[in-house]
């Protein structure tokens, strides 16, 4: 791990894993760490939460510890956002930022800038554009979020993120009863909280469309998750019900979130 002593916070950055030979996702792994490791900021700590894989990613994830470039754990959890808040709890640093394993990152300046514009702009947490990437047709889309539109469309991507350890801490983490957008979730509530963010415009993060997120998608799970996450965070600010949280929602999907009847 490219741990030195200075006067830089620690980030961690952390990685959940299983079973990624069985997957075909082992060369993607090692990319996504390699990419850690080539970073420029020098006070960082990579934190691999291992579902208890049985097909030899252990043996990947000793490479990489022998070399001291991160550190794990392996053992059963209960989805990934239960193994996240494992690594929250787990993390030695006091900023903490997320990458999957099959994601990386394509600019070495990322965390540095990110942190910098944290440190500068006294901010809880600090997001930045992604390039989406879909491997079977060899494309490439970046998107660029903005924070106000939080609560009409699922932005930021949570992989650009980098947040203080109290806050993310103090909100008690994700929430596990969801499956797929529990990230969302949290931003969610931050921002309802009045926490401060800041935008970073360097874009630093490649994430791989397709696996669980895909099929999420098309078998209506992100549709019912983010109606769900609506409604548990609205209700009380305006006395919306789950229907019409659904309605928003079902609008949005088709392109259009105006002039929406609430019966």
């Amino acid at each position: 791990m490219n741990q030195k002593i200075n006067k830089t916070p620690l980030v961690t950055i952390i990685t959940i894993t299983f079973n990624i030979i069985n997957n075909n996702r082992s060369e993607q792994l090692e990319q996504c760490i390699k990419s850690v490791r080539q970073q420029t900021y020098q006070n960082i700590e990579h934190l691999i939460i291992d579902g208890g894989s049985k097909d030899g990613t252990i043996k990947i994830l000793k490479k990489f510890q022998k070399k001291e470039w991160i550190r794990f754990i392996s053992e059963p959890d209960k989805g990934k956002y239960d193994a996240m808040n494992k690594g929250i709890k787990l993390s030695k640093g006091s900023y903490i930022t997320f990458l999957n394993s099959d994601d990386f990152y394509h600019n070495q300046n990322g965390i540095k800038t990110s942190i910098s514009s944290l440190i500068k702009n006294k901010a809880d947490f600090s997001y930045a554009p992604v390039t989406d990437y879909d491997e079977k047709k060899q494309k490439k889309h970046i998107l660029t979020p903005n924070i106000k539109t939080v609560f009409f469309k699922i932005t930021p991507n949570h992989q650009t993120i980098i947040y203080k350890k109290s806050i993310i801490t103090k909100e008690k983490g994700y929430d596990a009863q969801y499956q797929c957008l529990a990230d969302y979730d949290l931003t969610i509530r931050l921002c309802l909280k009045n926490y401060k963010s800041i935008f970073n415009k360097n874009n630093y993060v490649t994430y791989r469309l397709g696996g669980y997120s895909l099929e999420a998608t098309k078998n209506g799970t992100v549709y019912q998750e983010e109606a769900t996450i609506y409604y548990n965070n609205y209700n009380k600010l305006c006395k919306i019900s789950k229907k019409q949280c659904e309605k928003i929602i079902g609008k949005m999907y088709h392109g259009t979130i105006k002039n929406i009847p609430l019966e």
